[in-house]
């Protein structure tokens, strides 16, 4: 991690205010640009940002579940097209288990921080509940229909997990300590470590990025 993204992830981490935003209110978008760079981790403009923060995630857990002794590939198109040949769905990962159903994985990374979370100072604790059981109604039954599990993946910016985040990587852990023959407790922390600095790098790319196109101009 670069030292400017290191110093941007760890305001964002206490959500503290970056000077650099002090001096702009208004994003290129038309929007407010708060000075917690809220907006400018999303913003709609220069799209490439936010998905490269969640792309780069999947491939991180492509990494851990590939070390774990797991087949996976990373954004299946036409998964569903045995039971429905016009669909062009595609899955963030798809794990092979000789024996047992495919697992898909659709991941989404989300900011549980509003406006009200700002002004109370208070922790918005369904963020990733909520985006697990928005991603898993839209494809489930598909999934079921084509003999395949499937898990929706969140994890905030701030680092907390899902319930099937959590248990997911329990699941691979597990597998991995066997595979691997690392305790189980070394293996987790290495890989909770690779996974945060991950996320936190790719939103901080995005907050500076975006910054640096406010300050520089069009």
């Amino acid at each position: 991690m670069l030292p400017s993204e290191f110093r941007t992830a760890f305001r964002n981490r206490l959500l503290i205010p970056h000077p650099q935003l002090l001096a702009h209110t208004t994003c290129s978008c038309g929007k407010e640009a708060d000075p917690y760079g809220i907006h400018l981790q999303k913003c709609r403009l220069a799209g490439n940002l936010t998905n490269a923060t969640h792309n780069n995630l999947v491939a991180c857990l492509a990494e851990m579940i590939r070390h774990c002794g797991q087949s996976v590939r990373v954004e299946v198109s036409g998964i569903f097209n045995n039971v429905d040949p016009s669909s062009n769905q595609r899955m963030d990962l798809v794990v092979y288990d000789p024996g047992r159903s495919n697992a898909l994985y659709d991941v989404v990374v989300t900011n549980p921080v509003s406006q009200e979370v700002l002004t109370s100072n208070c922790v918005n604790t369904s963020a990733t509940r909520v985006q697990e059981q928005v991603k898993v109604p839209r494809y489930r039954d598909a999934a079921f229909r084509a003999g395949m599990t499937l898990h929706g993946l969140a994890i905030e910016v701030y680092g907390a997990w899902g319930n099937d985040f959590n248990n997911m990587f329990t699941h691979f852990i597990s597998l991995g300590a066997v595979v691997t023959n690392i305790p189980k407790a070394i293996l987790a922390n290495y890989w909770r470590r690779r996974i945060s600095v991950c996320l936190q790098r790719g939103v901080a790319n995005a907050i500076n990025t975006r910054t640096n196109k406010l300050t520089l101009g069009p």
